[in-house]
């Protein structure tokens, strides 16, 4: 059995989003390693030079959006899931 943390990425703008994402997967069985990103050109960089398991996109960043960020992450040959 794999018992290495479920890699996460969650873009989104919105800090309490991410303290509220964060203390959600505290408190599952499973364990998470959540990185958080703000920003659309961040998330970029991030998705250009890691692999994560699971990626949670916020619609609306700034002057981009979601699922800009979902095409562009696909382009890139993102793998896991994501979730918009």
């Amino acid at each position: 059995m794999d018992n290495r943390p479920v890699k996460v990425l969650l873009v989104d703008d919105d800090e309490d989003d991410y303290t509220l994402t964060r203390d959600l997967l505290a408190e599952s069985a499973t364990t998470f390693e959540l990185e958080w990103v703000a920003t659309y050109n961040a998330a970029l960089e991030r998705i250009e030079h890691n692999q994560y398991d699971v990626y949670l996109f916020d619609y609306r960043l700034g002057e981009h959006n979601g699922l800009e960020l979902l095409r562009e992450a696909v382009a890139c040959g993102c793998q896991g899931p994501i979730i918009l």
